[in-house]
């Protein structure tokens, strides 16, 4: 349940630079690069580097420039809003970032209140399965371990929501 509510703060925060204009490499964490000769894609990080200029544009230099295709391919199939790769020469990608509207922010807003829904879902499957868990070790329902067993679901879902109320008072909605 710790590491659901872990990975559930570092994409809200992710999320929080997107929506407040903050340009940073994580952005492109998501990408995955399909090179011809190899059957797994790869993460960005594994064929160029990325780096910020200006504070508002990413710039993505490929170690190899024969993998800039598959890179800049890659970068459009993660579908990243407002992310439009131009090539600046022959190992460089430059990606102008704009500063996100107010219904980017909304949508910023609407997208957190869904993953924190999804969250929430995840953690009460979590728990759920450790009930039965325990029902199969032949601990009792009303036994300590059950009481501990909600317990910690209880406080992960509220720390969820405590990180989705920051985020709705950080954004302004």
């Amino acid at each position: 349940m710790t590491s659901t509510v872990d990975w559930y703060r570092k994409e809200m925060s992710l999320l929080t630079n997107r929506a407040l204009g903050r340009v940073t490499p994580a952005i492109l964490d998501s990408v995955r690069v399909h090179l011809p000769d190899l059957d797994v894609p790869l993460k960005l990080s594994e064929v160029a580097t990325v780096g910020v200029k200006e504070g508002t544009v990413l710039v993505v230099t490929a170690f190899d420039e024969h993998n800039l295709k598959a890179i800049e391919k890659g970068i459009y199939s993660a579908e990243i809003p407002h992310c439009v790769p131009q090539r600046a020469d022959g190992r460089t990608i430059r990606i102008p970032m704009p500063k996100p509207t107010l219904e980017d922010r909304a949508s910023y807003v609407k997208t957190a209140s869904k993953e924190c829904e999804e969250t929430k879902v995840k953690i009460r499957g979590i728990n759920t399965a450790g009930l039965k868990s325990l029902t199969k070790l032949g601990f009792e329902k009303r036994s300590a371990e059950f009481v501990e067993m909600q317990s910690l679901s209880d406080n992960n879902v509220g720390e969820v929501d405590k990180i989705f109320q920051k985020i709705k008072k950080d954004l302004g909605s």
